[in-house]
């Protein structure tokens, strides 16, 4: 779980039980893509009972940072965990990324030139373009989760997008 307190990140995750728990690895992202290291934890090694862990991000991205944790066991056997977006409102400029309801498109309220990029659940580019048009067309997408990021000469935002049809 992660949850945004004064600028800085909390995550926080449970294990029921643990064997064999070497440590675990929690990365973050700015567009739930490209994921870096931000802290490594110990693991309790074996335990059958609940254990709370807890790191501090003190340096998140400006507004949506992705995170995702790995766990890794003493023969280095290692399982990611899914990823999750945690938004810090107030970090940096407001942006508002809302679906146009006359064509199913999505309208962004900034103006000036920006880059579109929009990857799949997997990590593909599946929609890249660069306008001065605020209107983005992602109709063509399927069911599915997505993430955009956009740039322009001043900020750079990374969304979580849920597409159902």
């Amino acid at each position: 779980m992660g949850e945004c307190l004064d600028g800085k990140i909390e995550i926080t995750w449970t294990t029921w039980t643990e064997t064999n728990n070497d440590y675990f690895t929690v990365e973050r992202s700015d567009n739930g893509v490209d994921f870096y290291v931000v802290s490594v934890i110990d693991g309790a090694g074996n335990s059958n009972e609940p254990l709370n862990y807890r790191i501090i991000d003190d340096v998140p991205y400006g507004a949506t940072s992705y995170y995702r944790i790995m766990d890794t066991d003493y023969d280095g056997n290692s399982k990611y965990y899914g990823i999750i977006a945690v938004t810090c409102r107030g970090n940096t400029n407001t942006w508002v990324i809302r679906p146009n309801p006359n064509d199913g498109n999505f309208i962004i309220d900034h103006n000036g030139l920006h880059t579109f990029i929009v990857y799949d659940a997997i990590g593909r580019i599946v929609y890249d373009e660069t306008t001065e048009d605020n209107h983005f067309k992602l109709n063509h997408l399927s069911s599915g989760e997505y993430f955009i990021r956009v740039t322009n000469y001043e900020d750079n935002v990374s969304l979580r997008l849920i597409i159902t049809k």
